[in-house]
């Protein structure tokens, strides 16, 4: 069961990650702005039915009896199943299928594909399950006929142009060249326009990191998402931790923003408070060094002043000390509001500045890298056209030599 080998390697890549993914997004996010008014709480992505179906995908040993399991899981209804559970019962849907197939049980094999939604991620799988069972059950004419399908509709997947090669080889060992030639016109066209995709892809500026974060993985038409599954399959991909990481920045960023317009007015308020105090702290070192003018010229007029003057020298002098000590002390009660003021907003301004930078320079980093891994992925996608495009030109060349020896 080839399909459902290939379905497999994509499930071991893809649960892990998408499991744990939206509850660590939600976790940032609460995290990366605190002091702000949230009002949602982190809600685990998966019940704990659908826990149990996915470990049971992943690791078919860790449960007794995983057909049972599938069966009552897929027998609960559930008015509005999450993202996780959708995945989990297509995946459940495909090995039970799968299983029935291998017991003979073909009908009710089938019905089981039925119920996959179209636009699933194992959905090409599902579909060359289907033509595999018209195959095992003798009926090539129903079995090609859904192959055909499977390219028609998911001309983008390199597994659904696999199977339908298969399907051409066959005919054509079995003398149908004319069936055989229809099927090899056919993935080569198909081919061909995926070839001419990729290389537009690849011609694209930063715009197809966007694409790839935008991507769904449930559209099986498109080749973006042939991409995605491509560095899933990889042994060594970053892509998804890269592009996790871009929008918790962004959300970090969101963040910053309402935090600096919080800084614009306090920065107001603490620049009209260190401007009034300043202010007077000037005014009163002005109005101090005239009163130690003025007290040097009284004491210069005492020295000299007749008797009958001096007592009103020095009670002029007296008051002019009081007023001296008046000033000092108001200047000293002037710089302790000025310590107590709170930290200069414009420092803080500046420092959030250097906080924004930091993080979309974060950002631009994870582009660069998601680039890379995407240009490697589109490497080896084209390969693989490539590749079928050559098969299917060979099997034409020896259809050709057939015709001409006969």
């Amino acid at each position: 069961m080839r399909p459902l080998r290939q379905g497999a390697v994509l499930l071991a890549s893809l649960l892990p990650i998408a499991s744990g993914f939206a509850v660590e997004a939600s976790a940032t996010d609460i995290k990366q702005c605190a002091g702000l008014e949230t009002s949602q709480s982190v809600q685990p992505i998966t019940d704990a039915s659908t826990r149990l179906v996915l470990q049971a995908l992943v690791q078919p040993q860790s449960v007794e009896n995983r057909s049972s399991l599938f069966e009552h899981y897929l027998s609960s209804t559930v008015e509005h199943p999450n993202s996780a559970r959708k995945v989990a019962s297509s995946h459940a849907r495909l090995v039970l299928a799968a299983e029935r197939i291998q017991q003979g049980r073909f009908e009710e094999a089938r019905q089981t594909l039925s119920k996959i939604d179209l636009s699933s991620t194992v959905a090409v799988d599902a579909a060359l399950l289907l033509a595999e069972s018209w195959r095992l059950q003798g009926n090539d004419a129903q079995s090609q006929a859904w192959l055909i399908r499977v390219v028609q509709r998911y001309s983008s997947d390199p597994q659904a142009l696999d199977g339908l090669l298969l399907s051409a080889r066959d005919l054509a060992a079995d003398g149908k060249i004319r069936e055989a030639w229809a099927l090899y016109s056919l993935i080569n066209d198909k081919v061909l326009a995926n070839v001419e995709q990729v290389g537009a892809l690849r011609d694209k500026d930063d715009t197809l990191v966007e694409d790839l974060i935008n991507t769904r993985l449930d559209e099986s038409r498109s080749i973006k998402s042939q991409i995605v599954k491509n560095i899933l399959q990889s042994n060594e991909h970053t892509a998804l931790a890269n592009m996790r990481d871009i929008i918790e920045a962004r959300q970090q960023l969101d963040c910053l923003a309402n935090e600096d317009e919080g800084l614009k007015d306090d920065a107001w308020d603490e620049s009209i408070l260190a401007a009034n105090v300043t202010s007077f702290q000037t005014m009163l070192k002005t109005e101090a060094r005239i009163n130690e003018q003025q007290l040097k010229e009284l004491n210069a007029q005492l020295v000299n002043a007749p008797p009958e003057a001096r007592p009103v020298i020095e009670a002029e002098i007296t008051n002019l000390h009081e007023q001296m000590a008046s000033l000092s002390d108001r200047l000293n009660e002037l710089q302790r509001e000025q310590a107590e003021l709170p930290d200069d907003s414009l420092s803080q301004k500046k420092q959030l500045q250097q906080r924004v930078k930091a993080t979309e320079h974060r950002v631009e980093e994870n582009r660069v890298a998601i680039r890379r891994e995407l240009d490697a992925s589109l490497d080896s996608l084209q390969n693989r056209y490539r590749e079928l495009a050559a098969e299917t030109q060979l099997a034409r060349a020896e259809l050709m030599q057939l015709l001409a020896n006969r």
